[in-house]
């Protein structure tokens, strides 16, 4: 749907300070780093990943990947200010 939504409306229009147009990959690039500008402990590591609601299989192999960097991280809750 973000894919579908970016093709027909440009994110300057609400986000005057994106530059990517109607490009997807630009818009998500933008978002996460939106969102990473956040991160108010530098010594935290977040990671970011893009993928459709819909497609089970990538939302399966997306959480084994987060579950996998919890336990060798042996990360611990973030808690925001």
């Amino acid at each position: 749907m973000f894919r579908e939504k970016i093709e027909k409306k440009d994110l300057s229009e609400k986000y005057p300070d994106y530059q990517g147009g109607k490009d997807v990959n630009a818009a998500c690039k933008y978002f996460e780093s939106k969102f990473l500008l956040k991160n108010v402990h530098e010594d935290k590591k977040i990671s970011t990943y893009f993928m459709s609601a819909i497609d089970t299989d990538s939302m399966k192999t997306i959480f084994e990947e987060i579950m996998k960097n919890v336990v060798e991280n042996k990360s611990e809750p973030v808690r925001t200010k």
